[in-house]
């Protein structure tokens, strides 16, 4: 077999294969899910589908100032699930969440990573995952910032959203 017949063969099973497992490839921190600055505090908003149940929340931010700090800002434990427009915050945690630990996180203009996850346990983090990257909360003062770094006016303006 030549070699132009060997890449065309090894090309169409690799295609094949995707198309046979429904996957697609894409960007590893493009989540349906949108974050704001609302009366002094964060606000996810859920842009996607309904999900399936979730047992932990876990909410992470990290600071740059001087150098990278990271704090934990929530951990919950219940049963949850998102469904199309639901927002939550760390004072207003999804319904059937107990929560474990709270401690804000600081509204100020600095560098700041929002880490958002979801799963089985604190262990098991398998479930949704998203992280924010923020210049400063002034910028989000009733915008909505997105995994991919865009911002919009509206929670679910990005492509796939609902």
């Amino acid at each position: 077999m030549s070699a132009n017949k060997r890449g065309f063969a090894a090309l169409f099973i690799l295609l094949s294969a995707v198309g046979l497992s429904g996957c697609l490839w894409s960007a590893g921190n493009e989540r349906p899910m949108s974050m704001t600055v609302r009366d002094g505090g964060y606000v996810f908003h859920w842009c996607g589908e309904p999900t399936g149940s979730f047992q932990y929340l876990e909410i992470n931010y990290a600071t740059f100032t001087p150098g990278r700090e990271d704090f934990v800002a929530l951990r919950a434990k219940g049963d949850f699930k998102f469904q199309p427009a639901d927002e939550f915050s760390l004072s207003n945690p999804p319904a059937g969440l107990e929560v474990e630990y709270d401690s804000a996180i600081p509204v100020e203009n600095a560098k700041m990573l929002i880490f958002v996850d979801t799963g089985d346990s604190e262990d098991e983090l398998n479930g949704i995952s998203a992280i924010f990257r923020t210049e400063g909360a002034a910028k989000l003062d009733g915008r909505w910032l997105y995994p991919s770094g865009t911002v919009h006016d509206t929670p679910c303006e990005m492509r796939g959203a609902q």
